[in-house]
């Protein structure tokens, strides 16, 4: 099944986001979009991600100025960061030479289980909780071969890469797909939502990049809870661009869903992650060899003209 993509207030199974963190904590610079926006003063900013299954789990800390100064938030030091999960209680250091950046921790969670996070800042305390979702599974993928030289995603001449997979029946869905090139994030913010879609076959296609023959592709399927979707697809509203390269995001006066009491804003969410790996080879009548590891060889289809 393959819902049109539409993009109302999350009404919808498919919502393409991209989004912006102007911290720099995990990656360099990125361009800002600016909105006209309301503004607002600073919050405490509170990023929150937990990833039991590949141990990639990561907390956070900034200031957020007022939305029309050109300064970058600050990044908060020596907080009390406390993760607790149904198995053990974890205090979290901050990592050495990144101020406001509290890992590598490990969090042992189950689908199922809640997991809670406590941070305290000058002595005030911030606490979230988030649910460990089932995992999504990725069946398979395929291409599809688009000449180039429309609007948006398609204007590059290339492969469109589908994901297939299956929403699984009398269970509330919510997943964002990413999607790396040659070890490049090129896709991070891609939202599915499945209200409408309760049981059936996905062909998700809606990235916005392409790929080539001799390309090596991973994708990640996260498997989420609906209010870290929220999150994300409120988000969306203030905080929108067609380059799914971002793989963080800018925290907006909009002031998106969040999870974090006391007025924080960010999010803590513990996702569920399916993850497969391709290297593309040529079409039948052009092979093209590569030296990628992958779990799997998918080869392009044959362009007829």
């Amino acid at each position: 099944m393959k819902p049109s993509r539409r993009t109302s207030h999350g009404h919808c199974p498919w919502i393409t986001v991209s989004l912006i963190l102007t911290v720099m904590l995990l990656t360099g610079c990125e361009d800002v979009i600016n909105i006209d926006l309301q503004s607002v003063g600073p919050h405490l900013v509170i990023e929150g991600n937990i990833d039991p299954r590949y141990g990639t789990s990561y907390i956070a800390i900034t200031r957020s100025l007022d939305f029309y100064d050109p300064e970058f938030p600050t990044v908060v030091s020596g907080a009390l960061v406390i993760v607790m999960s149904p198995y053990e209680t974890d205090t979290v250091q901050e990592r050495a030479g990144q101020p406001g950046l509290y890992e590598p921790f490990q969090v042992h969670a189950e689908p199922g289980d809640t997991v809670r996070a406590s941070v305290t800042v000058d002595g005030e305390v911030y606490t979230a909780i988030s649910v460990m979702s089932e995992p999504i599974l990725i069946d398979s993928i395929s291409l599809e071969y688009q000449p180039g030289g429309g609007l948006g995603p398609e204007q590059d001449e290339g492969y469109r890469l589908h994901v297939h997979f299956r929403d699984r029946p009398n269970y509330a869905d919510y997943a964002r797909l990413r999607v790396r090139r040659n070890g490049a994030l090129i896709d991070s913010y891609n939202l599915y939502d499945g209200k409408y879609s309760d049981g059936n076959a996905i062909d998700y296609s809606y990235f916005s990049h392409t790929l080539q023959p001799g390309d090596g592709v991973a994708i990640e399927l996260w498997s989420m809870s609906k209010p870290l979707y929220d999150y994300f697809s409120t988000l969306f509203e203030v905080t929108v661009t067609e380059d799914g390269s971002n793989n963080l995001f800018d925290i907006t006066p909009a002031n998106p869903n969040t999870n974090w009491d006391n007025g924080a804003l960010g999010y803590f969410g513990i996702v569920n992650i399916d993850f497969k790996s391709y290297i593309i080879v040529g079409s039948q009548s052009n092979p093209r060899a590569v030296g990628v590891a992958a779990d799997s060889v998918i080869r392009a289809p044959k362009i007829h003209p």
